[in-house]
C-alpha cells in the first residue's frame, strides 16, 4: 500500500500567563486578581531596528503566536510474502513560530532598580523625577524620586490594585522572536512473522535545520489590571528639561533589550531499533525491543550586543529616551558535540478469555537536551565546560484492555520519571548586557491512570473518549538567585518539592467520527 499526506497549518494562539500569588506553600491568587485576567500587553504595533539601524522588523501584540506548519510524507508497506514484509515512512517538514506577544511580564515595585536598568534610566544622567501617565486618559498615576540616578522613591502613588502588591506594577516585555525548523525524516523497517513470533528490524535518520532569533521590540511597565495599558513616562531633570522616556506606544529601549539572540543549529539523529514479539504460551505474550541513538548537533549562537553611540538616537532627538540606545548582535560562536545512548522496553500481557487483557510495561529511555540548553552556549566558558546531559525517562505501567463488537474499553496506571531535566537562566548584569547561567538539573515524578473508551454505534458513527488523571511532582529543583545586577553575587537556591509546573493533573477530550 502507498499513502501520501499532506498537512499545512497557519494559526495565532496565545501562551500561558502567570498571575499574582501569595503563600509558596499554598498559593492563592492575589486580592484583586481573578483568574480571568490577561496580563499581556496591549496591541501597540510598532517598528524597530534589529542590528542597529541597517535592516528593521514589526511587533504587534495583537499577532500573538503565528504558528505555520507544511508538510509532506509517503508512507509504503509492502508484503513480500513468506512472512516478510517492509515499512518505509518519508516525511519532510517546514515548521515556523513568529512571536509578537509579552514575556517577563512579573509584579514588582515601583522603586525597584530593575525597572530602570531595563529601561535604560538607570545610573547618574537620569536622576530627576520619574512620571507615569495613563496613556489614555493623560492622568497622573505614580511619580518617583531619583537623586542619583541610582536610588528610586516613591513620592506619589495612585496606582490600581495596590493591595495585590504595594507600589505594585508588572514589566512589560515585548517579545519578538522567529523561529524556523526544517526536518527530513526517514524510517525503514523489516519484520518477519513466525507461527508463535516476529521480529522486526530497522533503522531511523533525521536531520533538522534550525533558526531562531528576536530583535529588541521594547520593554514597557504596565499597572497591575485586567487588559492594562502600558504607562507613558516622562523624566523631568533637576534642571526643568522633559524628557520622554517611552516611545509613542508605550516601549523603552526600542532597538535594544532583546530577548533571543540570533542562533542556528544542524542536528542529526540516526537510530538503529530492534523488536521482538513472542507467543509463548496460549494466552501470554512477551514484547520487548531495543533502540540504540547517535545524535550529533552543531550550531552557533550570539554571545550578546554591543552598543553603537548615535548622538540623539535614530531620530537624532537626545530627549527621546527611548531610542537613544542602539545595539547590534555580536558574531556567533561555534559549537559541535554528539550524544550516544540506548533506550529499552519490555511488556508482558496475558490474555483472559475472548475479550480481555491484562499486562505490565517497563520503559527506560534518554533523550537528548532541550534546544534551549544548546542556544544557551554563548560565551567561550560556556562552550569549553559544555557536558550536555541527555533527559533520563523511566515509566512503569499495568494495563487492562477489554473489547467486543461495539465496546473497548482501557485503564492503565502509570508511574512516570523524568530526570536531568536542564533548566536555562538567562539574566542582566550592572551594565544590561543578557548572560546565560550554568544549567540546574531537577526531576518530575508522576503517579496516575488513563481511562480510554471507545464506542461503535454504527458501521459509520462512532465515539472515542480518553481521560488522564495525575499528580506530577517536582523535585529536586533549584534556581539562580541573581541578586543585585552584578554577576558574583549569582546563587543557587533549592526550593521545596511541590507540584509540577505547565503539568495538567486532567486532561480529556472525546472524539465523534462520523463516516
Amino acid at each position: 500500500s502507498l499513502v501520501v499526506y499532506a498537512k499545512v497549518l497557519d494559526d495565532h494562539n496565545g501562551w500561558f500567563e502567570f498571575l499574582p500569588a501569595r503563600n509558596f506553600d499554598d498559593p492563592r491568587l492575589a486580592p484583586g486578581v481573578q483568574s480571568t485576567d490577561s496580563y499581556l500587553p496591549p496591541r501597540a504595533p510598532h517598528r524597530f531596528t534589529v542590528d542597529g539601524g541597517d535592516s528593521f522588523d514589526n511587533w504587534n501584540g495583537a499577532d500573538l503566536v503565528r504558528s505555520r506548519v507544511a508538510s509532506l510524507g509517503v508512507k509504503w508497506n509492502h508484503d513480500i510474502g513468506g512472512g516478510w514484509s517492509l515499512a518505509n515512512n518519508l516525511k519532510y517538514a517546514d515548521n515556523r513560530t513568529d512571536w509578537s506577544t509579552g514575556a517577563v511580564i512579573f509584579p514588582v515595585p515601583l522603586g525597584d532598580f530593575a525597572n530602570y536598568i531595563l529601561t535604560n534610566t538607570f545610573g547618574p544622567p537620569f536622576a530627576g523625577t520619574f512620571n507615569f501617565y495613563d496613556r489614555r486618559t493623560g492622568t497622573l498615576l505614580a511619580t518617583v524620586q531619583s537623586f542619583s540616578g541610582f536610588d528610586h522613591t516613591v513620592t506619589y502613588n495612585n496606582l490600581p490594585n495596590q493591595q495585590a502588591l504595594q507600589d505594585g506594577i508588572l514589566t512589560q516585555a515585548a517579545l519578538n522572536s522567529h523561529n524556523r525548523a526544517r526536518e527530513l525524516m526517514e524510517q525503514l523497517s523489516v519484520t518477519k512473522e513466525l507461527e508463535t513470533m516476529s521480529f522486526t528490524i530497522g533503522g531511523y535518520f533525521a536531520r533538522s535545520d534550525v533558526t531562531a532569533g528576536g530583535g529588541g521590540s521594547g520593554f514597557g511597565l504596565s499597572p497591575i489590571e485586567n487588559q492594562p495599558q502600558l504607562f507613558d513616562i516622562t523624566l523631568t531633570t533637576p534642571g526643568g528639561a522633559v524628557q520622554q522616556v517611552t516611545s509613542p506606544e508605550g516601549f523603552t529601549g526600542v532597538g535594544t533589550t532583546p530577548v533571543g539572540f540570533p542562533s542556528d543549529a544542524v542536528q542529526t539523529q540516526i537510530s538503529a531499533f530492534f523488536g521482538h514479539n513472542w507467543k509463548f504460551a496460549s494466552d501470554w505474550t512477551l514484547d520487548w525491543g531495543v533502540r540504540y541513538e547517535h545524535m550529533k548537533i552543531s550550531g552557533g549562537n550570539s554571545p550578546g550586543t554591543s552598543v553603537l553611540p548615535l548622538a540623539g538616537g535614530l531620530d537624532g532627538d537626545p530627549d527621546t529616551l527611548y531610542d537613544n540606545i542602539i545595539q547590534t548582535f555580536l558574531p556567533k560562536l561555534r559549537y559541535s558535540g554528539s550524544l550516544n545512548f540506548a533506550n529499552y522496553t519490555a511488556a508482558l500481557a496475558r490474555k483472559v478469555g475472548e475479550s480481555q487483557l491484562l499486562y505490565v510495561r517497563y520503559s527506560d529511555g534518554k533523550k537528548a537536551p532541550d534546544l534551549a540548553y544548546y542556544q544557551g552556549l554563548n560565551s567561550p566558558q560556556l562552550i569549553a565546560t559544555a557536558d550536555p546531559v541527555p533527559q533520563h525517562i523511566q515509566q512503569f505501567e499495568l494495563g487492562y484492555r477489554y473489547a467486543d463488537e461495539r465496546l473497548s474499553l482501557s485503564a492503565s496506571p502509570f508511574y512516570s520519571r523524568l530526570s536531568d531535566i536542564g533548566t536555562v537562566q538567562n539574566a542582566t548584569d550592572d551594565v544590561g548586557v543578557f548572560y546565560t547561567l550554568p544549567v540546574l538539573y531537577s526531576r518530575t515524578e508522576t503517579l496516575g491512570v488513563e481511562l480510554d473508551a471507545a464506542y461503535r454505534f454504527s458501521k459509520r458513527f462512532d465515539v472515542h473518549s480518553v481521560i488522564t488523571l495525575q499528580n506530577p511532582k517536582s523535585k529536586d529543583v533549584r534556581v539562580w538567585q541573581v541578586g543585585a545586577p552584578i554577576r558574583s553575587d549569582d546563587a543557587i537556591v533549592a526550593t521545596p518539592d511541590g507540584v509540577a509546573d505547565n503539568n495538567p493533573k486532567v486532561m480529556a477530550n472525546t472524539t465523534l467520527t462520523v463516516r
